[in-house]
């Protein structure tokens, strides 16, 4: 299934995806999306398709904590510095 997340995101537009285990606490699986910027982040919910809604429904089926996932949202800030 992570195959197909992957897959997903990167078909709308991310720009690498990864599945992470958190080793602290071993049910805690963290997903980390780059994408080229914060509006093309947010586009992609603007585009969401009926196979990703199956998708995201399948994935919930693994959650086994009585609260939704939480999600966090983090925005990197390029330590590179441009030439002009």
């Amino acid at each position: 299934m992570h195959g197909e997340s992957r897959i997903s995101r990167l078909r709308h537009g991310a720009l690498s995806w990864e599945l992470l285990h958190d080793l602290n606490e071993p049910g805690r699986f963290i997903e980390v999306v780059v994408d080229e910027s914060w509006t093309d982040h947010l586009r992609r919910f603007d585009r969401v398709t009926a196979s990703e809604l199956s998708l995201r429904d399948r994935k919930m089926e693994f959650h086994i904590a009585s609260e939704p996932p939480r999600v966090t949202r983090y925005v990197m800030e390029s330590t590179i510095k441009r030439r002009s």
